[in-house]
């Protein structure tokens, strides 16, 4: 029979539990926020959300932005790390962070910054830019439609190109573009498939072809569709550091702030190294 002592001391034990409350915040592209929600999924359609009994759909177009609540402190450190240019730390720390979550959302952002932060380590690196492309190619068929699947298909393109794997690298950069004219990706995803491409065929000294797939590229548009945005955490305040969660270039300017560290900067006219 547990005394009233035990009783006392397994509710005192149990608080933090209870008190570990999702209460991640959705910024749309309007500049609102939808706050104090659990974020279940998020998907080219768009995120899924419950609050209390209820669950809602936010559409993808109208999805700016997650900031997850409560993130592992590895997950954490990545972004800073991401933030200041370490690269090669930072892939490790998503790898730890995956490994301390239980939220599979969460698991699968950070495996696929993780991806991210390899193929920026691996600068110019054949060999590293080759595992990074085989990361990249293992999310997007274990992931297909989740939502950093344009992103994912971009870098993967450089990834390949970097790794001297021209043709792959093509199909993938047209996969992107075709994509993105048949789902409703938005016109900026196609220019950026059709700028990297363009370099792809210069590093294959291709430069007629490079020279139609830029010209193809057109202006940079301005995405009806916005491109995932960053990722942010309230673990701790005193740390509230974006992730790199963008490939820069990711997203179309925008009007109603400047951000930093996150995919929702704006883009550069020609592709800056991520």
């Amino acid at each position: 029979m547990r005394t009233p002592s035990a009783i006392l001391l397994a509710a005192l034990l149990a608080l933090p539990a209870a008190a570990q409350k999702v209460n991640d915040s959705l910024v749309k592209s309007d500049g609102s926020r939808l706050r104090g929600v659990e974020v279940t999924a998020l998907t080219l359609k768009g995120a899924t959300v419950t609050k209390g009994k209820e669950t809602q759909e936010l559409p993808y177009h109208m999805l700016t932005e997650v900031e997850w609540s409560s993130p592992p402190d590895a997950f954490v450190s990545a972004m800073s790390a991401m933030d200041r240019g370490d690269f090669a730390n930072a892939a490790q720390l998503f790898g730890e962070a995956m490994g301390k979550t239980e939220r599979a959302v969460l698991k699968a952002e950070a495996r696929f910054l993780q991806c991210k932060a390899a193929v920026a380590a691996a600068g110019g690196d054949a060999a590293s830019a080759g595992s990074a492309a085989d990361a990249l190619a293992a999310l997007l068929t274990e992931m297909p439609d989740h939502w950093r699947t344009p992103e994912a298909l971009l870098l993967l393109g450089r990834a390949r190109r970097v790794a001297g794997k021209g043709a792959e690298a093509e199909q993938s950069l047209k996969d992107l573009d075709d994509r993105s004219v048949r789902e409703g990706w938005g016109q900026v995803w196609s220019a950026r498939a059709k700028l990297e491409l363009a370099l792809t065929l210069l590093d294959q000294n291709r430069a007629d072809d490079a020279r139609s797939a830029f010209q193809a590229r057109g202006p940079l548009p301005t995405a009806r569709w916005p491109t995932p945005g960053p990722t942010r955490t309230r673990s701790r305040p005193s740390a509230r550091t974006r992730a790199w969660a963008r490939a820069r270039p990711t997203r179309p300017p925008r009007t109603s702030r400047a951000p930093s560290s996150s995919s929702a900067a704006s883009p550069a006219a020609t592709p800056a190294p991520i």
